[in-house]
């Protein structure tokens, strides 16, 4: 490459020789009055100049001077000074009183006197690369110095001293690794600037009539054998010259080649006397491949930290073989600090065992990590694995099968915890035809999958996963094919910094998918549906960019239920063979599946039933035509349980667990609620239900019609508690005997601080005779039975549908709650009187017996009524209510019933006087006359 040298040659080398020169006024024109000095200039290198460790200036040995005088807006050289020694005074004889400016130019010269700098018009220098590039770029180094000098010396001397810098930057590439012999390095630069001007102080542009040969690269194939040291302390760290060279200040583009292997930089700014560095991944060892062998005496090293270092196919070949982890320390760290190629491609039939490494295992990746390729494996990478930590690596162009097991690109099963951080897969295919199968991992498990004392957390940081096709026959996941999920105690956690291109080949259904995410709990985008395949067991804490997802019950599935035990669900729970906790939608339907009569179920997670199916609305026959709701094919009914001796839905202080979306459709059965008796000593408690529904529709029968409904309990005898239950946003839907929370309430029954918020309640009108008779009773000389006939709707309650025996009832509220429905109103009662011996009386005794019984006050059959809070209280007992509410927004539509105008939250309060001794029913402290329901009365 050849620079033209932009040299006025009249001017610029007037002699080499010359130890001084005298510029005279009648050589210049010059009058004769100017009177002449002799200027002594006294150069030196500057001592702060030492930059860099590789030549330090010393391949600098000429100087060159030239003085100007200025002419308008250019200057005039009027004398100069070449290839003088750098150890010399320089002297110029000048005319007093004149002003000039003065360039000191030092460089190397070789044998040959050729220089790589030259200096023209205006003292523009310019850079000739030819000769000085590849081998020989220290020669490319230079210094200057520019002085503005005025001669007004005393006798006729003046004398300075004149310090030179290196107006150059010099740019360097380096790399841990030192160069191999017979390595080249080429450096191709864009932007180079190959003039600079001293006096302006900023490199300068060359004009439209000047050419101009741009280097397009430059080669180098020796290298300095000194280093370049980085850092200081514990920091400091030395790298290996690959390619140096002096350059103009400017800002540069780079493209470096190193045995085959290229980096490229967009933007180098350099600075004058200042080295700009470009460090690391510059040189690429040739590159190894496997070939095959199994190394049996090969040993892995260890660096200062005791840390094995994996830097080649041969250390991965060795760590596949069995028995290896014998000969490796537990919680050890496997350092990847090359790029491997396993060699495992379509041209050969090279396959690779997945390797073994120990419990606690750390695989790091170097630095900003590195790339395992081309492999082919029986199983993941890693094959099975306890505790494994994965972070910074990339996995390329991965075939992995699998005939026997779970299977993923890196685990096949991971058992207990998992760290997997800045994790990279691409072009990779997972496939098994006998189980789970994930992008990263097959299945996550504890080491002893039931030990509920052990701890299970997985994790997923950065990971990026592109063009991997995933294919396994138990489910399919993303990430993970299969999660264990035993409990809640097992997490799995996705950071929202992950992402996923990944191709489910047999379009496995998980549950993980945008929508099936239960309604308590945020919605989750698209972007994370089936991350992970499938869980076993449903328990699992999965969480996605922080939020966590639990999903909704299909209808259909379930799993063996958690028998409670208090050491891992805490102490309001009781170990018992029929005791059991309730941990999702899917664990609750399996307490059903195995026992309607379970002794205590405890809720440990709010659960969504999903009783509405797909369409989001419930299904309503059209015994009901009051509600808005409309039929729908796909709802998910609940099985009811005939019995729960404890149900307990304890979160914490003030909180408890809640169902939602609960749904019981009972058609032709006399029962309906999520639990249908309770009878021996019962405790339902701390629990809420929310967007529940529950259907009671009577049999096809002739008479006797029974349809009781409620959302928690149907039917209570013998000895029960309900206690901190609420219902929000609820709908009943039953004949006779409905109730929010409770249909039919009797037995000896507590219950406090329970509520109903913004339910529905509506019965239907049914016109099949129940026929009521009391059996004979001794009533005066006779013997009496007492009967009628009327219709079984009615028994209607926001709460309660009907309350008898002894019941105590506080701090229970109704709010916002609407009652559509159907009562029956008291009846006159009919009698069958016969003699003491059952015999039949004639027509006049019989009339006579008549007016003497119902002179007893006996005729009444009390009907069925309809109010806010309790549609009918049957006072053979004692009834007590305190702090009971109802506010103003609950209404009964259709029929309201109300006892009297104090308490008209209560339908109707009697006792059956020819069947029950006379109770009390006590409200706030106030006793509630029953005589009223007692006599031939119509309400």
């Amino acid at each position: 490459m050849m620079y033209k040298r932009y040299i006025k040659q009249s001017f610029i080398f007037l002699t080499a020789l010359l130890l001084f020169t005298t510029c005279t006024d009648d050589k210049f024109g010059y009058s004769n009055k100017d009177g002449e000095v002799t200027v002594t200039f006294r150069p030196k290198l500057d001592a702060g100049i030492q930059t860099r460790a590789i030549g330090d200036g010393k391949s600098v040995n000429r100087l060159d001077v030239v003085v100007y005088e200025e002419n308008g807006e250019s200057l005039d050289a009027i004398c100069s000074l070449d290839n003088k020694s750098l150890e010399d005074e320089v002297k110029f004889t000048l005319l007093e009183g004149r002003n000039y400016k003065v360039l000191f130019w030092a460089q190397h010269q070789d044998e040959a006197e050729s220089k790589p700098y030259t200096i023209g018009d205006n003292g523009v220098v310019h850079v000739d690369y030819t000769d000085y590039l590849e081998n020989g770029y220290e020669k490319l180094d230079a210094f200057y110095a520019i002085d503005d000098l005025t001669v007004n010396a005393v006798n006729g001397t003046q004398s300075k001293e004149i310090v030179l810098t290196r107006p150059l930057a010099q740019l360097n590439f380096a790399d841990e690794v030192q160069p191999a012999s017979g390595s080249t390095a080429t450096v191709a630069l864009t932007g180079v600037v190959t003039t600079f001007n001293p006096f302006a102080t900023i490199s300068t542009v060359l004009s439209e009539n000047e050419e101009e040969e741009t280097p397009s690269s430059f080669t180098f194939t020796s290298f300095p054998e000194e280093s370049l040291t980085t850092g200081t302390g514990e920091e400091q760290k030395e790298y290996n010259y690959v390619a140096s060279v002096y350059l103009f200040p400017t800002t540069v583009s780079a493209k470096l080649t190193f045995n085959e292997q290229t980096k490229e930089i967009e933007s180098i700014s350099l600075v004058s006397n200042k080295r700009t560095n470009v460090i690391g991944s510059i040189v690429q060892e040739p590159e190894q491949l496997w070939d095959g062998t199994i190394p049996v005496d090969h040993v892995l090293t260890t660096d200062s930290e005791n840390r094995y270092i994996i830097d080649e196919p041969a250390d991965l070949a060795w760590l596949s073989q069995d028995l290896t982890q014998t000969k490796l320390v537990e919680e050890s760290t496997f350092l990847v600090t090359k790029d491997i190629n396993m060699n495992c491609v379509d041209d050969n039939e090279l396959t690779l065992a997945s390797l073994k490494l120990p419990k606690g295992s750390r695989l790091i990746g170097d630095g900003e990590g590195h790339t395992i390729k081309n492999i082919r494996m029986e199983g993941a990478l890693l094959g099975d694995a306890t505790d494994l930590t994965v972070e910074k690596l990339t996995i390329e162009n991965a075939t992995i099968s699998s005939a026997t097991t779970h299977v993923g690109v890196l685990v096949n099963t991971l058992k207990g915890n998992g760290s997997f951080s800045q994790v990279t897969i691409n072009k990779a295919s997972v496939t098994t035809t006998n189980g789970a199968a994930g992008g990263i991992v097959g299945y996550i498990v504890r080491q002893d999958e039931k030990d509920r004392s052990e701890s299970l957390g997985v994790s997923f940081t950065n990971c990026t996963l592109s063009e991997i096709v995933v294919s396994g026959t138990r489910s399919e996941g993303k990430f993970v094919g299969l999660l264990s999920g035993y409990d809640n105690q097992e997490t799995v956690t996705f950071d929202e910094e992950s992402s996923a291109s990944v191709t489910l080949k047999n379009n496995s259904s998980s549950l993980y998918v945008s929508g099936n995410q239960s309604t308590w709990l945020e919605e989750i985008a698209s972007d994370y549906d089936n991350w992970l395949g499938d869980e076993v067991y449903c328990r699992g804490t999965i969480t996605y960019g922080g939020n966590r997802f639990v999903p909704k019950w299909d209808g259909e599935r379930t799993v063996e239920p958690l028998l409670a035990d208090p050491e891992y669900d805490g102490e309001n729970v009781t170990k018992g063979n029929n005791s059991f906790v309730v941990y999702s939608p899917f664990d609750l339907a399996g307490v059903r599946e195995k026992t309607a009569t379970p002794a205590a179920i405890y809720l440990k997670e709010n659960i969504d039933m999903f009783g509405q199916g797909s369409d989001g609305k419930y299904n309503v026959p059209s015994n009901f035509d009051e509600t808005t709701c409309c039929e729908s094919d796909d709802d998910n009914n609940l099985n009811p349980f005939s019995s729960v001796t404890t149900l307990d839905g304890y979160k914490d202080a003030g909180e408890n667990y809640t169902i939602y979306n609960l749904s019981i459709s009972r058609l032709k059965e006399e029962r309906a609620a999520f639990i249908l008796t309770a009878s021996g000593t019962t405790v339902h408690k701390n629990i809420n239900f929310n967007n529940c529904q529950t259907v009671a529709v009577h049999k096809d029968v002739e008479t006797d019609a029974k349809a009781y409904g409620a959302i928690l309990i149907s039917n209570v005898e013998g000895i029960y508690t309900m206690k901190n239950v609420h219902a929000y946003d609820c709908k009943v839907f039953a004949l006779q005997k409905v109730g929010t929370l409770g249909a039919r309430i009797s037995g000896t029954s507590t219950v406090e601080n329970c509520s109903v918020e913004s339910c529905y309640v509506e019965n239907y009108e049914c016109s099949i005779a129940e026929y009521f008779t009391s059996g004979n009773r001794d009533i005066l000389d006779y013997k009496v039975e007492c009967y009628e006939s009327f219709y079984p709707h009615g028994e209607v309650g926001g709460m309660f549908g009907f309350v008898q025996g002894n019941s105590t009832i506080s701090d229970c509220v109704v709010k916002n709650t609407k009652i559509y429905a159907i009562g029956q109103d008291d009846k006159q009662a009919n009698f069958k009187i016969k003699d003491k011996n059952g015999d039949e009386l004639n027509k006049v005794t019989q009339a006579i017996a008549n007016g003497l019984v119902s002179a007893t006050g006996l005729y009444l059959i009390p009907g069925r009524h309809v109010s806010t809070f309790i549609g009918d209280i049957r006072a053979g007992g004692t009834i007590t209510l305190t702090n009971c509410k109802v506010d103003e927004e609950s209404q009964c539509t259709n029929r309201w019933d109300k006892h009297n105008d104090t308490y008209n939250y209560i339908g109707q309060c009697y006792y059956v006087k020819f069947l029950d001794e006379e109770g009390t029913v006590t409200v706030d402290g106030n006793n509630l006359t029953l005589a009223d329901c007692n006599r031939n009365t119509t309400r």
